[in-house]
């Protein structure tokens, strides 16, 4: 992963900067894991933060974002308000596996699904269903990938400073 800055705040890039950092779960810490992905965190500093490597509470994942410094944007909702009844362009969302009912979280970054459980998907896996979503507020910018050649990219830019043991 590279570290960049954009307005003097860092920036998490990769070194593909289309994709997000796919981070697999271990065991049922699906919300630590979706938390470490958008904050460019380890695993274990938010299971830390969170006190917790099992599953947690929504309001522990959102406040874990808000002292990473991720910008979230408002509170966990089931609406989608997005054009074409769609979900926020990045987002943790809260989905229920058909079969077991069982509560899971995943990423949902540019046009992709990132499944802690393993997976990156174009779309919404039929095994999910929808339950509710944390937007995380993007910045739009140009990036160069090439001499010449370059893409919009959306960036997530945390305003986090380091943490104090």
């Amino acid at each position: 992963m590279i570290e960049k800055h954009y307005l003097g705040l860092p920036v998490i890039f990769q070194n593909d900067s289309r994709r997000m950092k796919h981070l697999i779960q271990d065991g049922d810490n699906c919300g630590q894991t979706c938390v470490a992905m958008v904050s460019g965190k380890s695993i274990k500093e938010v299971e830390d933060l969170v006190e917790n490597k099992h599953g947690t509470y929504l309001s522990n994942l959102k406040l874990a974002c808000m002292v990473l410094g991720v910008p979230i944007v408002g509170q966990w909702s089931s609406k989608k308000c997005y054009p074409g009844n769609l979900w926020p362009p990045t987002c943790l969302m809260l989905v229920t596996t058909r079969r077991s009912e069982r509560n899971h979280l995943i990423v949902r970054h540019g046009n992709m699904f990132y499944d802690p459980n393993g997976g990156s998907f174009y779309k919404l896996p039929d095994k999910y269903e929808f339950c509710e979503y944390l937007e995380i507020e993007t910045v739009s910018v140009w990036v160069d990938i090439d001499e010449g050649k370059h893409m919009a990219e959306s960036l997530i830019v945390c305003k986090q400073k380091e943490l104090q043991p």
